[in-house]
């Protein structure tokens, strides 16, 4: 199979998913900017595996791909969908977790393929938070990518509740952190908003 890799990071842990669906004797072929179905088309792409990708995938792409396309995300779906939702995860002292979903036309709007609840101390930082998140993700989607690839997994549509968080809602609460990255768990659930 040729899975196309949508993502923005350059991180290690990058390497680390694509090392594994390798694993599987698939193609990967990374991608970093918007793609259309005649990108698709010419890769012979069979699937898409998005982490960490700003662009809306267009209709088209999903339904070339007969929706043979998920995207990791920090949060418990359908609760903070769209900017930083690991930040508006402890903010808010929502439950916090990881979720792969299907891709569709919405903004983290896709049927639940898997979720995982995390944990973690008022110690941590935002930082540390993230790299929590990043390893759970990593982790999650390795021990089920055969089966979601094969499908094998029941999707879970997702309930109309939730929240979107905008970039700009970010950068104004972001703002307000003396520690910035480093600001405690304890110290962003005790922001005054």
């Amino acid at each position: 199979m040729n899975i196309l890799f949508l993502t923005n990071d350059k991180a290690s842990n990058v390497d680390e998913l694509t090392d594994f669906i390798k694993l599987y004797g698939d193609t990967v072929i990374t991608h970093h900017s918007m793609i259309d179905v005649d990108f698709v088309k010419s890769k012979k792409i069979d699937y898409i595996l998005s982490d960490r990708y700003s662009h809306i995938i267009k209709r088209d792409v999903i339904d070339y791909l007969n929706g043979n396309a998920i995207n990791t995300h920090p949060s418990l779906l359908p609760l903070h969908r769209g900017y930083q939702p690991n930040f508006f995860s402890i903010l808010l002292n929502t439950k916090y977790g990881v979720s792969i979903h299907k891709i569709d036309e919405g903004l983290d709007t896709g049927d639940i393929v898997v979720q995982k609840e995390l944990f973690y101390d008022d110690n941590d930082t935002l930082r540390t938070s993230h790299y929590i998140f990043r390893k759970a993700i990593v982790s999650v989607l390795c021990e089920n990518w055969y089966n979601i690839l094969n499908g094998n997994v029941v999707p879970i549509v997702q309930e109309n509740k939730g929240n979107i968080n905008y970039k700009k809602d970010f950068d104004i609460l972001f703002s307000k952190l003396s520690n910035g990255w480093d600001t405690t768990i304890r110290d962003i659930k005790n922001l005054k908003i």
